[in-house]
């Protein structure tokens, strides 16, 4: 029943589409941020908007490991934040191989410390996320991120076999 009140007042206050909090965060970037599909699906008429960091509903659905978000939000690609992280590279962050197939079409973009998706992986140990994003960006570039022992060995355990 909650729910159903829920999406009735989201259609009745849906003409107020594109009006930001105080984070510059519109209700669609709540909603992904909240896991609520149906308000997803409601709101889609805010997606590419950005909020004070330059973060997307789509950025916001791959932090939340929102995947279902992340299909209906994914014709906002390559779009970067105030770092110049991608949807993307929060997969990668967030270590989701899923999402991250749905975003390959960001490959290869850098943030703003020129590494890419796979780089970030690989510093943060998300190996999920790196067996996910070698052959899609290719890995030569990245294995120099490989540095000490123990990050070069968990790097040669993901990404053997592919």
């Amino acid at each position: 029943m909650m729910i159903d009140i829920n999406i009735w007042l989201f259609k009745a206050y849906v003409q107020q589409l594109k009006i930001k909090n105080g984070r510059g965060q519109t209700a669609l970037m709540i909603s992904c941020e909240n896991k609520f599909l149906d308000g997803v699906k409601i709101l889609l008429g805010e997606a590419g908007m950005k909020d004070e960091n330059g973060q997307t509903a789509l950025m916001i659905a791959a932090q939340s490991n929102f995947l279902e978000a992340v299909m209906l939000l994914k014709a906002e690609p390559k779009q970067q934040d105030c770092d110049g992280f991608t949807a993307l590279i929060y997969a990668a962050q967030e270590n989701n191989p899923e999402i991250i197939k749905e975003l390959l079409e960001e490959k290869n973009l850098e943030d703003s410390d020129g590494l890419t998706a796979l780089e970030n992986a690989i510093m943060r140990g998300t190996w999920e996320a790196v067996r996910a994003l070698w052959k899609a960006e290719g890995g030569d570039r990245a294995t120099k991120f490989a540095k000490d022992e123990f990050v070069a060995d968990e790097l040669q355990k993901a990404i053997e076999g592919l």
